[in-house]
């Protein structure tokens, strides 16, 4: 959408649109070139742009390339000086861009598209295609001729030509006639389907007249790992596109919020039918506007994600089969530097504290300063803007020989005197009274004297230029149902006036105003009588504050000891609201909620300054888990890398845990833990997904046993009529020759205590019942064994060793044959007995050899 929205141009109230929200990366751990990712980059404020980053597979490009520094001073006469052109850095993307652009490493963009011509989507067009090698450029054809509102103009020609001209001294292929075939296209691993991408013409020939360039809007609809994501720039339905596109393009699993602010021919609820998205993204830092629409997708549990910070240039989500993984923390935040002054071809320029070059009007020291599209500071010339909704013709103001801004008062300029009001403006072309007197300036804001004919009556000014007589009555007169007041000396009362202890407006013309009147930037409420109104006011079924001078306040204001929320026209608002980067809640009396909130069956908690929490919090001694969205969450939750559980009441659990029939652990941060843990003196095995296991486990190469406790069983161990032996100190099973307590064992493989004949490395041993090698003795089919185990013979016995050999290795293949029955590691056997090394296996028979 267009930085000033249209909506706001028709309202009877201006509102103002305010704030400022900013990062920084080592390019070597940005990406990893092989992923696919989407970069929005981050808005500053409550405006919006829109330049968005895709990558995939080493391969990149832009959708709109956001707001840039330069706009049209009007000295071009191809490119007036209009309302709405964005001349304020909380506008600019560009620097988020180019930074954000450098830190990924991006070299080449396989292609640019600029959804449509408004400068918050291509005003850095020219930028990018100036500084990277791009292969092509996506834009539809635009002539101002074709916009029907004039308010719709903005600087649209401007940054359309400063792309084209760009896109011609790169070389870069611009197509701007898009056929079908060129609306299908890869990058990467992405599949990239445009809509609404041809030109539509008129009868006449010439590009079909529009409201604005909204409606022109290219939509990119990208799938990439089995998501699909929609990228409409400021669509809408003004001219039915919504309506008509919706149904073709079908469910997508992200949204890119079409427009800015508009929610009345934008984002209609059958187009967020059609898309149904299980996540927005707004490219604001400002809220939906119809409190409609923000319930209708609380009730569809549509996730909203604002594309806006002061800190970090982008958010950015990996994209995988699994969905959508916001890794925009692992990005830098934007570097801070010292503000100051620097010189640069010949003109002062000033960089702002996030590195920004400052563009338009800035505070420093004190003094007010303005620097044009380039940075420039400019001096010494009276400076024409058109920054006024409400004084179309716009405002003129002075900017001395050191660039400051001429403040409030009078001013001498050339033998000639003006009034400098306290915003910086001039008066002009009115009788105004100041100090008490009145004074009457020409339309370039000279001050007259002299007789002088106002409003076809003569008044007579003194050469200080105060009012000195006119040739009219005095009091309160009536014309034609409209009232107008006199002083005593027939001078015609133009501006606030206190009449006999009541104060009045009248304007220009002297008419007595009624209901609402903006009056030096602030709006203030009159009753029928046209006394002005100071406290709670009601109109038209809203509530407003006024002070006790009569100003309509915003913003969060705190009344009789109570807070509340004005928005930007005054009005008191209820419910969940949005402001200064964060919600609040505020009850059906408008007054501001703490502590915690139930709605819509969902608990929330908001701190002492009614700011709604997210995140882990502490809260009176417990721990809780409050989502994006602020609601209370319970069960298991996954953030800061780590499993934590929370119960019904929301408070977050440590300790041992039982859930669904399985024992888990949690710490005393409440993280749930894995694999081998020391818990209260005994160790435990936790599964990767926490849950406490028994019987065989196999891990850091080793079986292990746990016993139906989940305890860590070490030493002897019986299970199914087999006996294993468990490390004392590891746990670990063993398997081979193994020596428990003084005694030589054999496990095999599997780790079951072999008895009987074995032969290890060519020799023999007898393992005897209980397991133990038998040493310096006779096996119980008559062969001798050595102290270290093995079976001897002697010369005198060859033959009968002869004959025992050949009937001995006929039992030792029958005795020795491998165990291929494998343990079942996942299995809990019913019965396991605890092997006593004192007094076990002994009693155990074994089949003897023989």
């Amino acid at each position: 959408m267009k930085k000033i929205k249209k909506t706001l141009l028709c309202s009877s109230l201006l509102l103002t649109v305010l704030a400022s929200q900013s990062i920084s990366v080592n390019a070597d751990t940005i990406s990893t070139g092989s992923g696919d990712r989407i970069h929005f980059i981050n808005t500053k404020a409550k405006s919006g742009s829109d330049a968005i980053l895709l990558e995939s597979n080493g391969h990149y490009a832009l959708i709109d390339m956001g707001e840039d520094y330069d706009f049209p001073d009007g000295t071009d006469t191809r490119y007036p000086n209009r309302w709405g052109i964005s001349m304020r850095n909380y506008q600019v993307l560009e620097d988020r861009l180019i930074r954000h652009l450098n830190q990924v490493g991006v070299k080449k963009l396989d292609f640019i598209l600029g959804t449509h011509v408004h400068s918050d989507h291509i005003g850095a067009a020219d930028e990018v295609l100036s500084r990277y090698q791009v292969d092509r450029f996506y834009l539809k054809k635009y002539a101002d001729e074709r916009i029907t509102s004039s308010w719709g103009l903005w600087d649209n020609l401007f940054n359309y030509d400063n792309a084209l001209r760009a896109a011609q001294n790169k070389g870069v292929t611009l197509i701007q006639d898009i056929r079908d075939e060129d609306s299908h296209f890869k990058l990467g691993n992405m599949d990239i389907q445009l809509y609404n991408y041809k030109n539509e013409y008129g009868p006449d020939g010439k590009l079909k007249k529009v409201l604005d360039d909204n409606s022109n809007s290219i939509v990119a609809v990208v799938t990439v790992a089995g998501k699909k994501i929609y990228l409409g720039g400021d669509l809408d339905n003004a001219e039915g596109a919504e309506d008509k596109l919706g149904p073709v393009i079908g469910k997508v699993d992200m949204m890119k919020w079409n427009h800015h602010y508009d929610a009345k021919i934008s984002n209609t609820k059958a187009f967020i039918d059609n898309l149904s998205p299980s996540m927005i993204i707004q490219t604001t830092g400002g809220d939906i506007n119809l409190a409609s629409t923000k319930n209708y997708l609380q009730e569809k549990n549509i996730q909203v994600i604002r594309a806006s910070s002061k800190t970090q240039d982008a958010t950015v989500f990996d994209i995988s089969n699994q969905g959508f993984t916001n890794v925009s923390n692992s990005f830098p935040d934007i570097p801070k530097v010292d503000a100051n002054w620097y010189q640069e071809g010949g003109y002062w320029k000033y960089r702002l504290s996030d590195g920004q070059m400052a563009i338009g009007w800035q505070e420093i020291d004190g003094a007010t300063y303005f620097f044009n599209g380039k940075g420039q500071k400019q001096t010494s010339r009276w400076l024409h803007l058109k920054d006024s909704s409400v004084n179309l013709e716009g405002n003129w103001y002075y900017l001395n020989d050191d660039g400051k801004m001429q403040t409030g008062g009078w001013f001498k300029h050339d033998d000639a005197w003006y009034y400098i009001q306290s915003d910086g403006a001039r008066r002009y072309d009115q009788l105004a009274e100041i100090g008490g007197k009145k004074y009457l300036f020409d339309k370039d804001g000279k001050m007259l004297t002299g007789s002088q004919v106002v409003n076809g009556k003569k008044m007579f000014f003194a050469s200080s230029g105060a009012l000195e007589t006119d040739e009219t009555g005095s009091g309160w007169k009536k014309n034609e149902s409209n009232w107008y007041y006199f002083d005593e000396e027939g001078k015609q009362i133009v501006g606030k006036k206190e009449i006999n202890g009541v104060t009045y407006y009248f304007d220009n013309k002297g008419v007595m105003q009624t209901g609402w009147a903006l009056i030096e930037g602030h709006w203030n409420y009159f009753a029928n009588s046209g006394a002005m109104k100071t406290g709670w006011i009601k109109d038209k079924d809203t509530w407003y504050y006024l002070d006790k001078e009569g100003i309509m306040l915003t913003g969060l204001q705190e009344i009789e000891g109570t807070r509340y929320y004005l928005n930007a026209s005054g009005a008191m608002q209820t419910g969940w609201k949005w402001f200064d980067n964060h919600y609040s809640y505020f009850t059906s009396s408008g007054a501001m909620k703490t502590g915690w909130l139930k709605e819509n069956g969902l608990w929330y908690y908001l701190d002492k300054e009614g700011i709604m929490q997210t995140g882990l919090q502490e809260i009176e001694g417990s721990r809780y888990y409050l989502n994006a969205s602020g609601a209370m969450q319970t069960g298991w939750k996954w953030f800061d890398d780590s499993y934590r559980y929370f119960t019904n009441s929301g408070a977050m659990k440590t300790g041992w845990f039982k859930d669904n029939g399985l024992w888990y652990y949690l710490d005393k941060e409440g993280i749930m833990l894995t694999g081998l843990q020391e818990i209260e003196g005994t160790r435990y095995y936790l599964n990767a997904s926490g849950a406490m296991q028994t019987g065989w486990k196999w891990f850091d190469d080793s079986y292990r046993y746990f016993t139906n406790s989940g305890a860590m069983k070490t030493g002897w161990l019986k299970e199914n009529g087999l006996w294993y032996y468990l490390d004392t100190e590891t746990g670990q099973m063993a398997t081979g020759i193994h020596k428990v307590n003084d005694e030589t064992y054999y496990f095999d493989a599997n780790g079951v205590m072999q008895t009987g004949w074995k032969q290890l490395d060519g020799k023999w041993y007898y393992f005897q019942a209980d397991g133990s090698l038998l040493r310096n003795g006779t096996t119980p089919d008559g062969y001798k064994v050595n102290a270290e185990g093995v079976w001897t013979t002697s010369k005198s016995d060859e033959t009968t060793k002869e004959t025992k050999n050949e009937h001995k290795q006929d039992k030792v293949t029958e005795t020795t044959q491998a165990v291929t029955k494998e343990i079942n590691i996942e299995k809990n056997s019913s019965v396991v007995n605890e092997k006593d090394q004192a007094s076990e296996p002994v009693s155990e028979t074994t089949e003897e050899k023989n």
